[in-house]
């Protein structure tokens, strides 16, 4: 289980700092905790580093991006709190008592409407993206962020077990 936490804690720190990570009345307080929250500080400013190193933004560029990032973090934290909480759900379920037909719809139903709220996300910023930025850097801005997310979704499910 420690791998998954892991795995989260990347996924958080590549797209946006989980919601504890800014509670400090709830954030963990062990060393493991600590180390988590320093490595996700580092990998997220990594991931602006390359994003800005990415874009090669104009002055005027980045006045008009860098606002829309941090909005678009602040909506990517919202649905990475969700997707914690989701797979907590589902690994308690799994660990607790064998997983039941309705509990396994109602959490694959939750997945699906978060898989959705992302699309909306995505969907929300690309115009506005697209009047900030020359078009080819809106989408290369868009496929950065993809690409982390798949990677970190397909890092995420190849450590979920399966439903039984």
């Amino acid at each position: 289980m420690n791998k998954l936490l892991m795995t989260l804690a990347l996924a958080f720190s590549l797209t946006a700092l989980p919601a504890w990570a800014e509670d400090k009345t709830t954030a963990p307080e062990t060393a493991q905790g600590d180390n988590t929250k320093i490595l996700a500080d580092k990998l997220k400013a990594d991931k602006k580093l390359y994003t800005a190193a990415a874009l090669d933004l104009t002055d005027a560029e980045a006045k008009a991006f860098w606002p829309l990032y941090g909005e678009y973090q602040a909506g990517l934290d919202k649905l990475n709190t969700r997707l914690t909480k989701l797979v907590g759900e589902y690994t308690d379920a799994l660990g607790n008592v064998a997983l039941t037909d309705k509990e396994a719809l109602r959490l694959n139903n939750a997945a699906l409407v978060l898989d959705e709220d992302e699309i909306k996300l995505r969907k929300a910023f690309a115009p506005r993206l697209a009047k900030a930025l020359p078009g080819i850097k809106a989408t290369r801005y868009l496929q950065i962020e993809n690409k982390v997310r798949l990677t970190l979704k397909a890092q995420l499910a190849a450590q979920l077990p399966l439903a039984e």
